[in-house]
This record gives structure tokens, sequence and C-alpha cells, in this order.
């Protein structure tokens, strides 16, 4: 982890259960930055504790000049966390001038999105990097802890014999290109569904595998987010890299996509409307992250981008597709600026 979570006055976690740790008169910066999990916390800090009140009042004192919030992790932005914002908005925001960064869409106009502080931190090793181009393989896909979507990417490349086409990794499965398997408790009694397999392999362990050659041997990332609407290293990394990226959202497998007309919803259109939460999001942020001419209203699309590109030659890949190469370089630079533009603003 790195310094950046350091240079936060405090944290806000759990409020309602916690506003007992939330009673001392501390002694402010003229800049506050205070990190927090729910918007609900900052409410109950503000309005229930006693730290909190304090705060507001070194604000109208001008013993503080900036009040700064900045969430720590991912977690679903809902109707209730819009409301509760609205409710900030109206008693705190607007007249103590305070600023909320968060990684989810809390407003319909809401532009202070950001990443994780948790994810910044472990991204930092990866800021304005530079790598080699020597592909020779297609794709890289790193999975590490077993969900459902992971699952069906294992064996949508098994079935299709892809395996030699790309780079991966499924640690539930002790397959990995970067971590040696005796890292693994592999051959013993585990329960994989509980992550006893990554016991040897730590968070801090996954996060600071040398990935840098694994990007340079690749053409594009397949990315597997963990979860619905949270925006994290999955895919942050592949732009920090300058590498296009396809979001593999799949809860199945079989084409329903027929069965649309008749319900309104089936499992790959419903999994083309959580892939399409990250190209808004990006959107939002300056970023098309939209590449090899994929066509979202096709619901198939991404299994189908996969087995096309799979079965070209990797210099095929690279001139049909050259724009997309120039665009994931370009998108380096946005990004890039993107999170010091973020910093700056947290002033640090």
């Amino acid at each position: 982890m790195s310094l950046l979570v350091e240079k936060f006055d405090i944290e806000l976690r759990n409020l309602r259960k916690n506003k007992k740790n939330y009673t001392n008169i501390l002694e402010w910066n003229k800049t506050v930055r205070i990190t927090y999990h729910l918007v609900d916390d900052i409410y109950v800090f503000l309005k229930n504790t006693k730290t909190g009140q304090d705060l507001l009042e070194k604000k109208i004192e001008n013993k503080v000049n900036k009040i700064i919030f900045v969430q720590t992790d991912n977690y679903q932005i809902t109707y209730y966390e819009q409301f509760i914002y609205n409710k900030l908005n109206e008693e705190y925001l607007k007249k103590y001038d305070i600023q909320i960064y968060d990684t989810g869409f809390l407003s319909d106009n809401f532009t202070n999105i950001t990443f994780g502080l948790t994810i910044l931190s472990w991204m930092e090793q990866f800021y304005n990097i530079k790598i080699k181009s020597e592909p020779i393989r297609h794709f890289l896909t790193l999975n590490s802890r077993k969900k459902l979507n992971r699952i069906l990417l294992h064996d949508f490349l098994n079935h299709h014999n892809l395996f030699s086409k790309g780079l991966c990794s499924f640690h539930w499965l002790y397959i990995s290109p970067d971590i040696l398997s005796n890292n693994f408790l592999s051959g013993q009694n585990v329960d994989t569904d509980k992550e006893e397999h990554l016991t040897y392999v730590s968070n801090q362990t996954l996060h600071t595998q040398d990935v840098i050659s694994l990007y340079e041997k690749t053409l594009f990332d397949i990315v597997t987010p963990s979860g619905h609407n949270l925006v994290t290293e999955k895919t942050l990394k592949p732009l920090l890299f300058g590498k296009p990226f396809l979001l593999w959202m799949y809860h199945n497998l079989e084409d329903d996509s027929e069965d649309y007309g008749e319900f309104g919803h089936t499992g790959v259109t419903i999994a083309m409307s959580r892939v399409l939460f990250w190209k808004k999001w990006y959107e939002s942020i300056g970023i098309d992250i939209t590449y090899f001419d994929i066509d979202y209203y096709n619901a198939n699309c991404v299994k189908e981008k996969i087995l096309e590109l799979s079965a070209m030659s990797l210099s095929d890949v690279k001139q049909k597709y050259k724009d997309s190469f120039k665009k994931a370089e370009e998108n380096k630079i946005k990004i890039n600026n993107f999170i010091k533009k973020r910093y700056e603003q947290w002033e640090i």
C-alpha cells in the first residue's frame, strides 16, 4: 500500500454503529481530507457526531478552508444512496462548500466521479508506465477469485481451444502465468468457494506481481470485473498500460437473445447492460472504451469478438484495428491526466 491513504486525516466507516468513535476535537489542517466507505457515513458524521460538528464550526470560523471527502472502496449506488446525497447537498454541501468524490453516480449530473483510494494506491506503481510491445499471444486475462463470469470465461476459452492464444490466470484452478504454483494450496483438500486456495497468495502479492511482461507479450485484455457497477483496477490497469480491452460479464453462455422481445430481458442482454455501465462511467470522464469496432447492440458481441480476434494473426489484428490501438494509447494519456487532476483537487 502506498502513502496515499495516509495523506487523509481520518476514515469514516460504519458510522451508524461507530458514532462513539468520533467524539474527539481534532487539530484540523487548513485542507481537511477524509476518506469514507458509504455516503451515509458522511451524513451521520456531519449530523450526529461531535467531531463532525466541530469540523463544520471550524469551517464557519475560517479555521478550515476546504473539506474534501473521498471514497475508499467501491460500493453500489442505488436510489437510497442518491437520496442521502441529496439530503447532504441540501443540508451541508452547499452551505459549507464541501466536496465529495465517489466511485458511483450520486446524482444524474454528478461529476466528482473517481476511483476508490484503495485502487489508486494499488495502481500508483503503473502511473505513466512505459512498456515494450512484443506480443506473442493475443490476449491477457487475469482472474484471481472465483466468480461466475470468470468460471464461464474459463469454460468458453476451454471449449474453443483458446488457451494457447492467451496468457491466463484462474487462481481457484491454480492457473497463473506469474505466480509459482507452490504458492497455492494445490493438491490439498480446500474449499475454493471460501478462497482458502489464496491463503498463501495474499492481496499484496496479487497486486504487486510483475505483470509488466504480461502486458508486453499480449495485444489486448479480457477483463472480468467482480461486481456490477464497481469500477476497480480491472479496467484501470489496461488503461494505464495503454491496452485495448473487452469486458466479459456473461453469467450464461447460451444465446438467449431471441427471448428478449418476449420477456424484456435475457441473460446476455443483462450482461450487456452491465458492460454498458463501464462504458457510461468512462465516458463521464472523457474516455471511450469501445474497441475493435464492437457493436454493443449485439448482446453476444464480446464472445464473438474474442473468437474473431483469436482466429486472426497478431499482425492482422494490429493492422485491421490499428485505430483501436491508437485509441488505447490516447486513453493512457487521458487516464493519467485524470488521476493527476484528482490528486491536484485533493491537494495531494
